[in-house]
């Protein structure tokens, strides 16, 4: 090449540097040294991984990757749902928050995962969820991209520009309903960023390599046939029923007798007292298969101010007329209503017809005036909170004790009094005393309240309440309310259209074991108008009656074997009206149930109900009735029914079921098993689901960013002292 051809091949560059060397002539070396300096800093490592390091430029490249990624909608297509099982994979969710981060959408899938796990449809749990959500904090997008797909490359998990290419057609076309194209889609990018479609389709396949190589790592589970035939057994499908049980019994239980049992004596009590004293109430083990418990519960005392809806109502105005009509003209939509048009067809074609206001007049008088009683409620409230937290000025809650809130705390009976005399609303307050969350839960006001988070996911005011620092029952996820100090107020807090409140907690006792059996505590509920006297619990009476339930179990085995023979010489009908006719004038009246088609529930229900209690105190008696105590007694029932017979007719047989503390007569039980046909129809699906549900539980640690980061072996270059002091020398 000649010498006047290669000048026009570089004519750009050489005009470049000759900019250059023009600079230094005028400006000296200094020039030279910051533009030298600047290269340095953009090829300088910021932080090292195994097989590479992480620069300033290649942090520019990742954000100008990640940027094109959102351009495709990549965001959306990993919160898209699952192509077979038509839900999202959570795998691809976890990994939209890794790269694209937003509070909101954050907050909707801690929501939805919480909810999944609740429900049983996913192997996470609770704990892992809100620990992913925290670790996300500590990690940042450009650098969660550089490691992933460099881990992805490593593992030699590749997916062609080609591949990408089919992918993201099938995706911009459903996600925009296919009114996109995906060259002109492409054509945009290019123009906008100035990339060629190459690095466009490279980005993207990129990103399908992550995910691949996710799915590859949490997918690998060996799931075995007694595993796929369980999950077929347990749940079915939508083509065909699980495996199902079906019985006719009755139930003798051993509470009926209690009051035939002589009072125990002092030694017997303390023995039970001393045996379950540091048991939880209605937790059932082989140690304790009653769930007997006597161990105090942690507890909280509570002040509350409440503002009475009913109270605020007859102090407003009725809307006039004229705020009628204008609310009927201003609302069409809310009077409107599809009537047919041949009245004599009514499931044949149909028109909108609005509601005449004579007709609806009422109703709206009715919205409008509630409407003005919730707004003046939420008015006092909003009051209330401004007069309590008076003291507090500037002062940052979150950055102050306990004892300092303490101290500056406004006393909530002086408020309520000022504020029912401006008003003339009545404003109640008072305090729970030391109480447990089972029993708030049961307040009538106080167990129903519930406060709005960000993401409009309710949150029950009991569960913040024993969230209280230095309590910490339940634990309260990154995207739940901050964690709520003594004397800090709560709320305003509705329980639907009856009450708004504000609450704080004044003092907290942790779960213990009683100091003896004579311990007593008192519980007050929230009451309005003349106060009632406090609740006593009493440790003693509680262990009485748990003696005499025990003792109680023999007379009830006693009536059940009584049953079950009358019933082979009578029928089970016959023998049910012969003992109810022995036992009318103790009050015991038997009669029989039937469970029609209850389906099997695996025993993973009982671990989930108990994360379900740790996680909303005051729910345990409802979790354990409504949740494990079924599952143990179908349980129960399935063990009667050998693997070679599916139905046991007037088999009239006694079994003892300690957790409902009762014996059970047993006439006819059935089990309609899965089929070998249904089976074969289904396990494929099912044994892709179990594999599913065992790789998104994974795919909460894959995606973990400490693990990321652990896994590439992720270490950040720790900065010169020498360096920094360059770098403010020359700003």
């Amino acid at each position: 090449m000649n010498l006047v051809k290669w000048i026009r091949k570089n004519e750009h560059k050489l005009m470049v540097w000759l900019l250059v060397l023009i600079m230094i002539a005028f400006v000296g070396g200094a020039a030279l040294q910051q533009i030298l300096r600047s290269v340095d800093i953009r090829n300088k490592a910021v932080a090292l991984y195994s097989g590479g390091k992480i620069t300033g430029k290649t942090l520019n490249q990742s954000q100008s990757e990640l940027t094109i990624l959102k351009a495709l909608m990549a965001d959306k297509l990993l919160m898209g749902n699952h192509p077979v099982f038509q839900r999202p994979d959570f795998r691809a969710m976890l990994l939209s928050q890794v790269l694209f981060p937003e509070s909101f959408r954050g907050e909707q899938l801690n929501a939805y995962l919480k909810q999944s796990i609740s429900r049983g449809q996913s192997n996470m749990s609770e704990e892992d969820v809100d620990e992913f959500f925290l670790k996300l904090r500590t990690g940042r997008p450009m650098f969660n991209w550089i490691l992933l797909k460099a881990e992805a490359k490593e593992a030699g998990c590749v997916v062609s520009t080609d591949q990408a290419k089919y992918q993201l057609t099938n995706v911009i076309q459903g996600v925009s309903g296919g009114q996109m194209k995906t060259g002109a889609v492409i054509d945009g990018i290019v123009s906008k960023y100035g990339v060629t479609e190459e690095g466009i389709l490279s980005v993207y396949a990129d990103l399908m390599s992550v995910l691949a190589y996710a799915n590859i790592v949490t997918g690998s589970e060996n799931i075995t046939t007694d595993q796929i035939k369980a999950s077929v057994g347990l749940s079915g499908s939508a083509e065909i029923a699980g495996e199902t049980i079906n019985a006719e019994y009755v139930k003798v239980a051993a509470k009926s007798f209690t009051k035939e049992q002589a009072e125990p004596s002092e030694l017997e009590l303390n023995e039970q007292f001393v045996k379950f004293n540091n048991f939880r109430s209605g937790y059932v083990t082989d140690d304790n298969p009653y769930g007997f418990g006597y161990k105090l519960p942690a507890m909280v005392n509570v002040e509350y101010l409440v503002v009475q809806l009913k109270d605020v109502i007859d102090t407003v105005a009725a809307p006039t007329d004229e705020e009628m009509m204008d609310y009927y003209n201003s609302n069409p939509a809310r009077f409107t209503r599809q009537i047919p048009v041949d009245p004599n067809d009514p499931t044949g074609p149909k028109i909108d017809q609005k509601q005449s206001y004579a007709k609806v007049a009422y109703g709206i008088k009715t919205n409008l005036k509630r409407s003005k009683s919730d707004r003046k409620a939420d008015m006092i409230i909003a009051e209330a909170v401004e007069m309590t937290t008076a003291n507090l000025g500037d002062i940052d809650i979150r950055k102050t004790d306990s004892d300092k809130l303490k101290e500056l705390a406004v006393d909530y009976a002086k408020v309520a009094d000022e504020l029912t005399a401006k008003h003339g609303v009545k404003v109640y307050t008072g305090t729970t005393g030391l109480t447990g969350a089972v029993d708030l839960a049961g307040d009538s006001v106080l167990g129903n309240l519930i406060i709005e988070s960000r993401n409009n996911v309710p949150q029950r005011m009991v569960r913040l309440l024993f969230a209280t620092q230095g309590l910490e029952i339940s634990k309260l996820g990154p995207f739940d309310r901050a964690m709520p100090k003594k004397y800090e107020n709560i709320g305003p807090a509705k329980d639907g259209y009856a009450h708004v409140v504000i609450v704080r907690v004044i003092d907290t006792t942790e779960a213990k074991a009683p100091e003896s059996i004579d311990y007593t505590y008192s519980i007050n509920k929230t009451v309005f108008g003349e106060k009632s006297e406090p609740t006593v619990m009493s440790i003693k009476e509680k262990v009485t009656e748990d003696f005499k339930i025990v003792k109680s179990m023999q007379a009830a085995k006693s009536i059940a074997d009584e049953l079950a023979q009358l019933a082979g010489e009578k029928g089970f009908k016959e023998a049910i009206n012969t003992i109810n006719e022995k036992t009318k004038d103790k009050g015991v009246i038997l009669f029989s149930k039937k469970m029609t088609d209850r389906t099997r529930l695996p025993q993973s229900t009982i671990k989930i109900s108990y994360a379900q209690i740790a996680q909303n105190p005051g729910m345990e008696k409802r979790i354990l009735s409504s949740m494990i105590e079924p599952v143990m007694f179908i349980e129960k029932l399935f063990s009667l029914v050998s693997s070679d017979e599916n139905e046991l007719k007037d088999i009239n047989k006694v079994i003892m079921f300690e957790p409902d503390a009762g014996y059970y007569v047993i006439k006819d039980v059935s089990v309609q098993p899965v089929s070998i046909h249904d089976y074969e129809k289904v396990k494929a699906f099912h044994g892709y689901a179990t594999n599913f549900m065992a790789s998104e539980a994974l795919g909460l640690q894959h995606f973990r960013i400490d693990n990321i980061q652990k896994r590439m072996s992720y270490k950040e270059v720790e900065k010169k002292k020498n360096d920094s002091e360059t770098e403010e020398g020359t700003n």
